[in-house]
């Protein structure tokens, strides 16, 4: 996924958010829908129905680098 200019920031309150630096990954969002097999003795070719969706891990990736006496990552 292309994403250049992203950034992460997370809050306490409405409206105040901190910055988290050094974002190098986000995850690909989006759900995968599992495909339930639903073919009955009677059908004579298999049927399936979509369940439950998987959003999968929110994984993301950063740069780690403390040495500023400031650096989020202590």
């Amino acid at each position: 996924m292309l994403a250049n200019g992203i950034t992460l920031s997370y809050g306490e309150a409405k409206g105040t958010y901190t910055k988290l630096v050094g974002l190098k990954e986000v995850p690909e969002f989006g759900i995968e829908l599992e495909k339930v097999e639903n073919t009955t003795l009677e059908d004579t070719v298999k049927k399936y129905e979509f369940g439950i969706g998987d959003i999968g891990e929110l994984e993301y990736k950063f740069s780690y680098n403390n040495s500023s006496a400031t650096a989020p990552y202590r």
